[in-house]
């Protein structure tokens, strides 16, 4: 079995491995203003390990007090991925928590959340957004060669009803006032949401159940879309059995 190389996510990873070359993205930089003063030269990364027949090399930088590692990895060997603490949104984990039971062979964490999981920015795991809300934060894709993509990320889902169209504000994340958020499997059992607004309940792109009431059930194959305050009145007309649409851009 082909061991996987697995980016942990309490958040969306920036970590980037290929067989040609590899990088560590961090999160931010800091801006600083330029002076005549002399530039320390950069050293070098001490010189990279021979390649063990596993398809894999590591490099370490250690220089000045700043740290860095980077795993160089066969794509045909190997493959990166995020994870989610416990497989789900909601709750933390530690990275050596996390490891258990996998079979990779280096897992780090990334990105940011919030306390009680929630991840910032777009998330996007198997083809399903995991995770987004109101931030609008750069990211890594990978395609199906292996190829990286890096660029700021925006998510745009809607709900469609009757021909007409609702702005979904966040999806697997906290609800505030006025809000539509998309919640799916990867949440958790349940909504979390307050007693306020109206969840409805989707399963094969019909509405399966409507709640005037939070902290709903959410189906394995199916999604609710909780709205509360003046979203909530979108769907006064719905019905059990109606047809709902999502349409999603990035």
């Amino acid at each position: 079995m082909n061991l996987r190389i697995l980016a942990a996510i309490l958040a969306a990873g920036i970590f980037w491995l290929n067989s040609a070359e590899a990088a560590v993205g961090f999160p931010e930089v800091v801006p600083f203003e330029e002076d005549d003063s002399e530039v320390e030269e950069i050293p070098e990364p001490e010189e990279t390990p021979p390649d063990e027949g596993d398809g894999l090399e590591f490099l370490m930088y250690n220089e000045n007090g700043v740290m860095a590692f980077a795993i160089i990895a066969a794509h045909e060997k190997y493959q990166l991925r995020p994870i989610l603490a416990r497989n789900q949104i909601q709750g933390r984990a530690t990275v050596a928590q996390m490891t258990k039971n996998l079979d990779d062979i280096a897992i780090i964490n990334a990105s940011y959340f919030m306390p009680n999981g929630t991840l910032l920015g777009v998330t996007k795991i198997d083809g399903e957004i995991v995770g987004k809300d109101d931030f609008y934060r750069s990211a890594i894709g990978l395609a199906d060669d292996g190829t990286a993509i890096f660029g700021r990320v925006r998510y745009q889902g809607r709900v469609i009803l009757y021909g007409a169209v609702l702005e979904i504000w966040g999806v697997n994340c906290e609800r505030i006032a006025n809000s539509v958020v998309l919640y799916n499997n990867y949440f958790g059992a349940t909504t979390a949401t307050n007693d306020y607004g109206v969840e409805i309940l989707v399963i094969d792109g019909e509405i399966a159940e409507i709640y005037h009431k939070g902290n709903n059930p959410i189906p394995a194959n199916g999604y609710v879309i909780s709205a509360h305050g003046h979203s909530a009145e979108f769907f006064k007309r719905a019905q059990v059995g109606t047809r709902l649409r999502l349409s999603k851009i990035f």
